[in-house]
């Protein structure tokens, strides 16, 4: 069954990579983008299935979605770590 909060989730994520697309220069800019646009990807991945799960193969999108959300999640963590080790040598 289609729940009308995560529909509007998976819409509200595709506005925000319609404006990472927009502004991408700017966000290319930030060190390590790629983790980071990466992981964006996989979240935008795991709401499009969260929608896909409630109109067919529900098992199947539960697992695709939980999935993409731990690599998002990684992708995450590890840009995080990165960027702390980049500061925090910087500033030896």
């Amino acid at each position: 069954m289609l729940q009308e909060n995560e529909v509007i989730s998976c819409i509200l994520t595709v506005g925000v990579v319609l404006f990472v697309l927009v502004n991408y220069r700017s966000v290319v800019r930030i060190p390590r983008s790629n983790l980071l646009l990466s992981s964006l990807l996989f979240f935008l991945l795991s709401n499009f299935f969260t929608v896909c799960e409630g109109l067919w193969l529900e098992r199947v999108f539960n697992a695709l979605e939980h999935l993409c959300y731990a690599v998002a999640l990684l992708l995450l963590a590890v840009w995080c770590g990165l960027l702390y080790r980049q500061r925090e040598s910087s500033d030896v």
